[in-house]
């Protein structure tokens, strides 16, 4: 039986979540969601409403029910059944969040770590986010650095069952800005394979810093890189415009 594109496509986030995200997260996933509880935490409550999308094997919405009721949506099928069982205080639902049977204006939070890139509408994407949540929402994304990954780094190509399409600080400020007035934006976890950038943005001299030095001097370090927009990882937070 020939399989859709689609079904192509859950088959492959189910295999590669159950391979990279059920058994522990790089330093760039730790980054990310550190950075995201940062802002909740800036928030103040703990009876948010959050979304979040691409939830994957729903190693994330684990950390998020300290800050409300979530609900965790992905195409995946499989490591959402296995989510349940972890996570039973969280709703999950499989599918994609473009067509999933949610209410509007129904969450205070939405996350999406790394799932903007994997998406075919960016723009219906951001569009649904935005009417997902209520007026003063917030929108938390963590998305891949195109120049930093393009330039800097040594990337395998894309699997053939996978959509993969990064961004630049200038054209995520530009997809959000209809949607969403930035809060913070920058990038996170410098990452150089090559270039001039290798020796200072060495995972290893992190690592080395965190063991020797502490968690502080590693973070030291990156801040600057961070900030200057060498890191892995582009961090947006926007709040929800409205008319």
């Amino acid at each position: 039986m020939v399989q859709s594109p689609a079904s192509r496509e859950a088959a492959y986030w189910d295999r590669w979540n159950a391979e990279n995200r059920e058994h522990g997260q790089s330093e760039v996933s730790h980054r990310q969601a550190y950075l995201v509880r940062r802002w909740l935490d800036r928030i103040g409550r703990r009876d948010l409403r959050i979304l979040e999308v691409g939830c994957g094997a729903g190693w994330f919405v684990d950390q998020l029910v300290a800050y409300g009721t979530v609900t965790g949506v992905d195409i995946t099928p499989t490591v959402l059944d296995r989510a349940r069982e972890r996570v039973p205080q969280a709703t999950f639902l499989t599918g994609d969040v473009l067509d999933v049977d949610l209410h509007l204006a129904s969450f205070d939070v939405v996350v999406g770590l790394e799932v903007l890139s994997h998406v075919e509408d960016h723009q219906a994407f951001v569009a649904r986010l935005h009417d997902l949540l209520v007026d003063g929402g917030h929108l938390m994304l963590a998305t891949q650095n195109r120049p930093v990954l393009q330039d800097h780094c040594l990337i395998a190509p894309p699997h053939e069952d996978q959509r993969r399409r990064w961004f630049s600080r200038e054209e995520l400020t530009d997809l959000t800005a209809p949607h969403f007035t930035v809060v913070r934006l920058h990038s996170a976890t410098p990452l150089a394979h090559r270039g001039y950038r290798r020796r200072p943005a060495s995972p290893r001299i992190r690592r080395g810093l965190e063991k020797y030095l502490g968690p502080g001097w590693a973070r030291a370090w990156a801040w600057p890189m961070e900030w200057a927009g060498w890191g892995f990882t582009l961090m947006f937070h926007g709040g929800k415009r409205t008319a």
